[in-house]
């Protein structure tokens, strides 16, 4: 294991999946873009040698210390370690909503084993299995796309089982975020689905199949080389993929006022991104995301 460094400054950042939502736990492809706006950043300062304390400031600060105490528990419990052997004064600047679809859980998982890998307490190696393995609690099931990119921080395609690749597109949409006022934890969610696929095996195979089919036209029209061409694909794609949250009944009557709300603003597609139910709405402008849309309460996705 690596020698413990004094000071340790990082960002874990938001995550928006622009495609692949539940079906990626079944092994299709998901595409995921961070969001820089919303980040957890950790200050850990090695130095002192007393005993392990945190502070954490910003937005639903309170919220996120209690969480990150219980998650840091439980980690401790899987190591056979003791709170007391850790060491540092940890700060924590919070920039992100709770349980809005953009992995509040999966940044607080990452800080958690950051925190750990400081005290030589985890294998850097581990750490992104690891905080997986952590958000489990939060979900039942993760698919790690969230940790992945708290932890590397760039655009994934995603697929379970295997080492994240890179993704770059070949222009950039006008993509926006709009928070819904609704929300239910990501668990909820994902039982939802899976009573889906008791009930009515066909369409929730349907489902699947629709969502894996958004994400690779997705992909297809990120890296179309015309622009143009790519809208159209990429329109196609949100559409289709929104189709399957209502096949899910993941659509909450406060999401469907908001999907009228942005389609009121000019916004020509939309999904929900997230486990859905409620959360954030991610829509597509065939122009600029202009200061008035920001007053609207519209974030744009590239930033």
């Amino acid at each position: 294991m690596s020698a413990i460094t004094p000071k340790i400054l990082k960002k874990f950042f938001g995550k928006c999946i622009l495609s692949g939502e539940h079906a990626v736990l079944r092994g299709s492809r998901a595409l995921v873009y961070p969001v820089k706006s919303y980040y957890l950043q950790m200050d850990l300062d090695l130095n002192s040698q007393a005993e392990f304390q945190s502070e954490f400031k910003g937005l639903q600060s309170e919220h996120f210390e209690m969480l990150f105490w219980g998650i840091l528990e439980k980690a401790l419990n899987r190591l056979s370690r003791k709170r007391t052997e850790l060491k540092g004064k940890l700060e924590v600047y919070c920039q992100y909503p709770l349980a809005g679809g953009l992995g509040s859980s999966a940044a607080l998982c990452v800080l958690v084993s950051e925190v750990l890998v400081a005290n030589n307490m985890l294998e850097e190696a581990r750490r992104l299995e690891f905080s997986t393995r952590l958000e489990d609690q939060f979900h039942g099931q993760s698919s790690g796309v969230d940790v992945a990119i708290s932890v590397l921080g760039e655009a994934l395609v995603f697929k379970k089982g295997q080492t994240p690749q890179k993704f770059k597109a070949s222009w950039t949409p006008h993509l926006g975020l709009y928070y819904t006022g609704d929300k239910a934890p990501t668990s909820v969610s994902v039982a939802k689905v899976l009573e889906l696929k008791k009930t009515n095996p066909k369409l929730f195979h349907e489902l699947d199949q629709n969502m894996s089919k958004a994400t690779e036209l997705m992909i297809e029209a990120l890296t179309h080389q015309s622009s143009i061409e790519g809208q159209v694909l990429l329109k196609q794609s949100l559409t289709l993929a929104q189709k399957s949250f209502e096949g899910w009944e993941l659509v909450s009557p406060q999401v469907k006022a908001a999907i009228e709300y942005v389609t009121g603003l000019g916004a020509t597609a939309m999904k929900l991104t997230g486990a859905g139910h409620g959360g954030f709405l991610l829509a597509l402008w065939d122009g600029p995301i202009s200061q008035e849309l920001v007053d609207q309460k519209i974030i744009p996705v590239f930033s």
